[in-house]
């Protein structure tokens, strides 16, 4: 009988799936703020469209930030873990 083990496959890169997270998490409030700064009262939609904003910019910082890294890989395991993401 031949004992196999089950492992998890590892990424080609942490480093990019880092990035790929810190944008995916960005891009989530991203999109909560907005559907935020719709559903306010007019009281507060000022305030609900600069913390929209300021959503927006985390996103644009960490898509950049994962271009770089994607941009930046070296290996083919690396360059198709961009293209997918």
């Amino acid at each position: 009988m031949t004992n196999l083990q089950h492992t998890t496959p590892k990424s080609a890169s942490p480093l990019v799936d880092d990035r790929y997270i810190a944008w995916f998490i960005a891009e989530s409030e991203s999109e909560r703020a907005l559907q935020a700064w719709f559903d306010a009262p007019q009281a507060h939609r000022r305030t609900a469209y600069v913390a929209y904003c300021e959503a927006l910019n985390r996103e644009e910082a960490a898509a950049i930030e994962l271009r770089r890294v994607c941009e930046s890989g070296a290996d083919v395991a690396t360059a198709r873990m961009c293209r997918a993401a």
